[in-house]
């Protein structure tokens, strides 16, 4: 059947050339590894190898920019651009809408690939055989997720190029047999839109930075696969070194990006929420800082190569692991912004596990080894295939053991076994020369290992939904606990690796003088003292913050001082005193972030806030109700809504709020007030105390002639506004696919003023500035509402008009 307004062409085209760069990329890889195995073979396959990468690269950028064609031109007969655009986006929100979805985030992967793999074809060199074999082993699997093309009954991948009749189950067989639906129904002219709370300039920014971060592990893990390959055990580090700590800095901005985007946009006032999520790309990035470290080891000295082999790996392996627990759907319980994908669990767990295998595989130096290891393999994978996996066996420890559960514990057992015995038989002669325990090289590996412990923690817990689905259990971390419990067991690790931070510079490699190191080092300890001291004036701290506190700001006068005063400002050295500086200057303002968070909307005044909705989320002591043109006391300042502004291109609707400093009140002789229900003159001049208890020497109680002139007076107030500080500008977003509310942020040096919109009236018009509401009194009684007192002193019937 023909359908009219559909545009297939594109899609077909998109889909044939996903298709293509698959090939393309498996027949570089069998080409590359052919020209690895001789001279002979290099000099044929070498140049087929290139052609066919650069036909992956060709192929894959033309379904990328038919992509965006698609997103641009609205096509909405698609799949993904009806779920993940709208006709009222703009191109900003439309590059947000690419990398929005499942399929468009791994576009965006592969593009950081094609990018990657295109400088390393010139750069890798006499490694170029066996990085570029694993590179394009890796783009196989990553344009695997893109095929959409099912094996059997067997799905392989999710094509973005799919049409919406043929996958949305909201549109059933029926809509197949309407030639015209796409004009039969106006829901088929329209996007879904993206998601509300991605409609931020920060999503512009943080995806393609963290995905590039994602994509960059990949490059030491080439290197280092290619060394344990070729058994150039150090040769593959000095050229996988830059990459590694520009993967580092990448991956780190992206993440500290998407703390800004919380920070701003979600959970204002904080940026970090333990949230899976984050822990999936944060324990990546902690384990290839460990392993940077090592790298410099081994460039310097050979030392703990097995660790660094491992931790390289390993870098990479997470970013599967992180890949497989937010897009197989298994965090769908636990986390709020993870993809939602169960049809393509197992392809992404087969791809985590063969890299996994691979890399340990290579490991094991030892044919018999590899022969054993092969087998154990062989065996849990064909028991997982073709055994009966929830088949149970029996309890233990309050979880079900099924075979499931069985394959799973002699997995991991195994895999940790077979890396003890090859370390045994392979590398345990590097450990056989002595540390000391002043060298430099001794504390940058206990600070490895600490990063690993901190790694494998978070990992484990972030892992609870997954390992619940393997044991039949049902644990489970609280989102409202989740800071506490994962604080408890980070701080002391954020204390130990900032403590080594600040001394290691100090130290020599292979053996430090203890007296030249403690008189270098005074300096920087002593005004680490004083500096902490002076910031706990401010803020309060529990013993363990405060420990962290002096440990962080111990690491930056450290490194500073080891810059400027010991290397004398030698820009060789300044690489690794920013770096150590620039992460404990994150420790810091975490901490002092979350130390001093105050709530200064508390509403003194009025009616009780919550019977404003069902239910009842306006609390008086968090919240202030705001009235157009009255002034409001919050905190230090005098708040003032003047009106609302509305974005017809982006659907925000704005909240104009002016804060004003407060001064003094200014009180005369002879001035009358109303203070608790009592008239009171001032018998002298003289500027307001902060409360009318302390200054009630000044008043005393009269009595009013009347009702009139007791209401004819203003209430004793103890600030008057002064001129405006700054401007905030709280909106929601209103879009067809939902709306948010946004803070709007004033940033000073030493604090951020929030103001969030919680309750209004969200009509673009200036008017109705509140919903009505009932109150019931009889003549003569005082009502107090939100922001007024009402007398009700006269009352008339309605006319019969």
């Amino acid at each position: 059947m023909t359908y009219e307004g559909e545009h297939l062409l594109a899609g077909n085209l998109g889909h044939l050339f996903v298709i293509v760069s698959f090939v393309f990329a498996a027949l570089s890889g069998i080409a590359y590894f052919n020209s690895s195995r001789t001279p002979e073979n290099y000099l044929i396959w070498i140049k087929p190898a290139r052609l066919f990468f650069w036909g992956h690269v060709l192929s894959s950028l033309t379904f990328i920019i038919i992509m965006f064609f698609l997103l641009v031109k609205h096509y909405y007969e698609y799949q993904y651009i009806w779920q993940y655009s709208s006709g009222d986006m703009n191109f900003r929100y439309l590059l947000v809408s690419f990398w929005g979805g499942q399929e468009g985030s791994f576009m965006l992967w592969i593009f950081w690939h094609l990018v990657l793999g295109s400088i390393l074809v010139f750069s890798s060199k006499k490694f170029e055989p066996q990085v570029m074999t694993i590179f394009c082993l890796v783009q196989v699997f990553l344009v695997s997720m893109l095929l959409g093309v099912y094996i059997g009954d067997w799905k392989l991948g999710s094509s973005p190029f799919a049409l919406r009749r043929m996958t949305d189950p909201t549109m059933g067989p029926i809509w197949r047999l309407i030639p015209d639906y796409l004009s039969f129904d106006d829901g088929m002219k329209t996007g879904k839109g993206l998601n509300v709370l991605l409609r931020n300039y920060w999503m512009t920014i943080h995806p393609p930075t963290l995905f590039l971060g994602f994509a960059l592990t990949v490059v030491p893990f080439c290197y280092a696969i290619a060394g344990l390959w070729t058994r150039r055990l150090t040769e593959w580090i000095k050229p996988a070194l830059p990459w590694t700590f520009f993967g580092i800095m990448v991956l780190g901005g992206g993440i500290l990006m998407g703390g800004r985007w919380a920070y701003e946009s979600l959970s204002f006032g904080g940026f970090w929420a333990w949230d899976p999520v984050e822990n999936a790309s944060f324990v990546p990035w902690i384990v290839l800082v460990g392993a940077g470290h090592l790298m410099l080891l081994n460039r310097n000295n050979q030392h703990s190569l097995y660790s660094t082999f491992i931790l390289t790996t390993f870098s990479f392996i997470l970013i599967l692991l992180s890949t497989f627990l937010t897009r197989s759907g298994i965090l769908g319980d636990s986390s709020v912004h993870s993809f939602t994908g169960a049809d393509m669990m197992g392809q992404l767990l087969l791809y985590m596990l063969f890299f996994t295998w691979l890399s340990i595989h290579l490991l094991l130096f030892d044919r018999k080894l590899k022969l054993y290891f092969g087998i154990v393999t062989l065996v849990i994978l064909l028991l997982s295939v073709f055994g009966n996996t929830s088949m149970v066996f029996g309890q233990m420890a309050g979880a079900t053991i099924s075979l499931r559960s069985l394959l799973f514990i002699v997995g991991i057992v195994s895999l940790f076994l077979f890396l003890i015995i090859g370390y045994n038989k392979t590398f345990a002669r590097e450990t056989q020369q002595e540390e000391n325990f002043s060298a430099r090289e001794f504390w940058m590996f206990i600070a490895a290992i600490i990063l690993c412990l901190s790694a494998f923690h978070i990992i484990y817990n972030t892992s609870i939904p997954a390992l619940n689905v393997v044991f039949d259990t049902k644990s489970t971390i609280a989102a409202d606990e989740r800071n506490a419990f994962y604080n408890m067991y980070q701080v002391p690790f954020a204390i130990v690796v900032s403590l080594i931070m600040a001394f290691t510079q100090f130290l020599k490699y292979k053996k430090t003088d203890a007296s030249k190191f403690f008189r270098e080092i005074l300096v920087a300890f002593g005004l680490s003292l004083v500096a902490s001291g002076i910031i706990m004036q401010y803020y309060v701290f529990k013993f363990d913050h405060a420990f962290l506190l002096f440990t962080s700001v111990f690491a930056i006068i450290a490194n500073l001082d080891y810059f400027l005063r010991i290397m004398k400002g030698k820009l060789n050295h300044l690489g690794s005193s920013i770096a150590h500086v620039g992460f404990a200057l994150v420790l810091l303002g975490s901490l002092i972030s979350q130390a001093k968070q105050q709530v200064i909307s508390k509403n003194y005044k009025g009616y009780v806030l919550n019977f404003m909705t069902k239910d009842g989320a306006l609390k008086n002591e968090e919240d202030v109700q705001l009235f157009k043109g009255e002034l409001t006391s919050m905190g230090d300042y005098f708040v003032v809504y003047t009106g609302k502004t509305f974005d017809d291109k982006n659907g925000h609707l704005y909240f104009n709020v002016d804060y004003l400093e407060q001064l003094p009140m200014m009180y005369k002789k002879g001035d009358r007030v109303v203070h608790q229900f009592q008239l009171y003159e001032c018998n002298a001049d003289h500027a307001a105390a902060k409360t009318f208890l302390h200054e009630s020497n000044y008043w005393k109680p009269i009595t009013a002639k009347s009702s009139e002139e007791y209401y004819s007076y203003s209430t004793w107030e103890s600030h008057r506004p002064g001129k405006k500080s700054f401007n905030l500008r709280p909106f929601v977003q209103l879009t067809g696919s939902g709306m948010a509310a946004e803070p709007g942020t004033q940033n000073f040096w030493s604090h951020d003023v929030f103001t969030h919109l919680k309750h209004g009236n969200l009509s673009p018009a200036n008017t109705g500035e509140m919903d009505a509401f009932k109150l019931q009194a009889n003549l003569g009684d005082t009502l107090k509402t939100a922001g007024y007192r009402i007398h009700v002193a006269k009352v008339e019937p309605l006319s019969n008009d």
